[in-house]
């Protein structure tokens, strides 16, 4: 930055880094490069530090440096002249006040240099401030009239210091995960989502205004939480299955209520990534048990049984773990590469399993049998909902620039949402290219991880990165599709003669729908998706 003066004196800047600290001084006038002129500077007897990360002048002469290691010099001219190391902290930023110099380190403890004296402060201790399970160490700041705004990884945090510094007041803006965003899973009853990251946290929001809800946040694990899964309806005493899959191999398998771990598991000696998990739909009389599938990196898929389709507790018995609740039944090969995705039967029992992995190879499974299925045929008839695949004879006529793109089925409008750098909304089932262009919703800056349908709020969320973006349906006029009522399913052969006998608990199985004209199966005449903005910049 540059040093405040009149016209005629020269230009002073200065450039840092990686143990050094450079002066540059130029004439107002005249051209940059050839009349610039550099120096480097001298931090005397205690040597250079490992990088300077900040730097602010706070005079025509005197500059005042920040080290990764808590040092803060003082500059006259190129020398260094005072070095002070109140923390081992790095600086985040340097802050000239009206009346002291701020000194904020990046674990939120704040010095104010005034008149030779010293005055700490700890933001983590102000109202507001982050829990400490979610916050990350600071990296800059900016400041006017006693008001400071504070950057991390994870937050943007307003601070007002207006009314002195025992009533500081603190809130935070912008919240976003330290790392990308891997899945995200909807809650079958409440009005909540859970999102993984890898910065291995898992956090749950409110639909209704994508505020965080910390108390139902935790930390998963510490190598990346890379798969989720909520298992389907719960009652109100007990609680859904939640599972977490993580990038060491390691399964977690918990109430979603208590967040209590019955299962803790690394599935694979290799340590092979868990990069998908789904559960089977969920038969509260518990005839039919609940299934677990989940797949990892080097192309198996391993299968889990619930002795409960919820998570049942006493206060005088607790809750019961291992195989006392949940056993592992099988591993399932016949890929050669990643699994991308796995889709359950939408009938109960939920016998059949299909699966697609990163070069388009799609397998069917009977899982009960665990054994392969020698054709995809074998289960055309068999419904599957919703359909997250990104292949199969359903989605032959959607054709994007990527080979293997997210999907998600949009239960009740026959559409699907296929996602690559951009979101384009289908037609479902979309056996030929629609005549016309599908519809586009942007926003995204780069490629999607995850693709979500909640039709408890009728949305659309998609995690790019650090961000989550939400699309919702306008509410007036709609032209929706109603759901169809409970029903038996249709009596079809199955692949070893075994037929289905009642429908899953949610959601009903959706029919076969006949082709129709490129126009009436693209959605025009009725409500598009709205975008209502990026969810908190996650």
């Amino acid at each position: 930055g540059a040093a405040p003066g009149s016209a005629p004196l020269p230009m002073l800047f200065a450039s840092y880094g990686v143990q050094h600290i450079k002066f540059w001084r130029s004439p107002r006038s005249g051209r940059l490069s050839q009349a610039i002129e550099g120096r480097r500077g001298a931090f005397g007897s205690d040597g250079v530090p490992k990088m300077i990360l900040c730097a602010v002048w706070v005079s025509r002469d005197r500059l005042v440096a920040g080290g990764n290691n808590g040092e803060v010099f003082f500059f006259h001219g190129s020398r260094a002249v005072r070095k002070m190391e109140p923390q081992s902290s790095p600086v985040a930023c340097l802050l000239p006040l009206r009346e002291s110099l701020a000194v904020v380190h990046g674990n939120g403890m704040c010095h104010f240099l005034h008149g030779g004296k010293t005055t700490d402060v700890e933001f983590s201790s102000v109202a507001g401030w982050p829990g400490p399970r979610f916050r990350t160490q600071l990296v800059s700041g900016a400041w006017k009239d006693r008001q400071l705004l504070l950057s991390s990884k994870t937050h943007l945090i307003y601070l007002d210091l207006s009314n002195g510094l025992p009533r500081a007041t603190c809130k935070p803006l912008v919240s976003q995960p330290a790392a990308a965003l891997t899945s995200v899973a909807n809650h079958p009853v409440a009005p909540r989502i859970y999102t993984a990251a890898l910065d291995g946290l898992v956090r749950c929001y409110d639909v209704k205004d994508m505020t965080q809800l910390e108390q139902r946040s935790f930390h998963g694990s510490s190598q990346g939480v890379t798969c989720l899964a909520i298992s389907g309806a719960a009652d109100e005493e007990s609680s859904a299955w939640l599972a977490v899959g993580c990038s060491d191999s390691t399964l977690s398998i918990m109430s979603e209520n208590s967040y209590q771990y019955v299962l803790r598991r690394t599935l694979s000696g290799s340590k092979a990534k868990l990069t998908c998990a789904k559960f089977s739909s969920v038969d509260m009389s518990g005839k039919h048990p609940l299934w677990l599938a989940v797949g990892t990196d080097d192309g198996c898929i391993h299968t889990f049984r619930f002795k409960e389709p919820c998570c049942r507790s006493s206060a005088y018995t607790g809750m019961h773990t291992g195989e006392e609740v949940v056993s592992k039944v099988a591993t399932l090969r016949g890929h050669e590469a990643p699994i991308v995705d796995i889709c359950f039967a939408d009938t109960l029992p939920c016998n059949y399993l299909i699966s697609a992995d990163l070069s388009g190879k799609e397998l069917a499974f009977d899982v009960p049998m665990a054994r392969r299925l020698p054709t995809m045929t074998l289960v055309r008839e068999v419904p599957f909902h919703p359909w997250t695949l990104p292949v199969g004879w359903q989605m032959q006529g959607c054709k994007v620039d990527k080979k293997l793109p997210r999907v998600h089925e949009i239960s009740g409008r026959q559409l699907i949402a296929v996602a690559t750098d951009v979101i384009e909304v289908f037609p479902f089932p979309c056996i030929s290219p629609p005549s016309i262009h599908p519809l586009r919703l942007e926003g995204p800056s780069a490629p999607i991880a995850s693709l979500l349908f909640n039709p408890m709020n009728d949305s659309l969320l998609a995690s790019s990165d650090t961000a989550l973006f939400v699309w919702s349906w306008e509410t007036e006029a709609q032209a929706r599709l109603p759901l169809s009522p409970l029903r038996s399913v249709q009596e079809s052969e199955t692949p070893d003669s075994r037929k289905p006998q009642v429908p899953a608990f949610t959601p009903p199985p959706r029919p076969r729908v006949q082709v129709q004209d490129d126009q009436s199966r693209s959605g025009i005449g009725k409500p598009r998706p709205k975008a209502v903005g990026i969810a908190k910049q996650l």
